[in-house]
């Protein structure tokens, strides 16, 4: 499964880099001519439609994808983690399933503000613990 999220968290990497790619050429390409001509309309005409074709051919591979992420957002909201369960869903919050995306919110916000008449979040047991497994030995 870590071999599988390691993979499409590549894909999205260089899906991201070959979009900032086009855009920089699409700039650097328009130069000053483009506040003469004005591009701008177009190039926002153009880009809407290029996204849903790229959509429907692979819907397969977007519910794997889907079901990835919403594993291991899970798998981080089981962790109980807040920088674990944080930076899982700056990963994974544009592909995981509302539901999951969510419920892995809701449990990162109860990591960062506990009701005061709660235990202690996990991030502070476990300095407690480790504080005291440091003064045991």
């Amino acid at each position: 499964a870590e071999a599988l999220l390691a993979e499409e968290e590549a894909e999205k990497e260089e899906r991201a880099k070959s979009k900032t790619g086009k855009k920089k050429k699409k700039k650097k390409s328009g130069g000053g001519e483009a506040l003469v001509s004005a591009p701008g309309p177009s190039a926002i005409a153009a880009s809407p439609p290029p996204p849903p074709p790229p959509a429907s051919p692979t819907p397969p591979a977007d519910a794997a994808a889907i079901a990835a992420a919403d594993e291991a957002l899970q798998q981080a909201v089981a962790a109980g983690l807040y920088d674990e369960l944080a930076r899982a869903l700056e990963v994974y919050s544009s592909i995981a399933s509302p539901a999951v995306l969510a419920e892995a919110r809701r449990a990162r916000d109860k990591l960062i503000s506990p009701p005061s008449d709660a235990a202690p979040p996990p991030l502070q047991q476990q300095q407690q613990a480790q504080q005291q497994a440091a003064q045991q030995q």
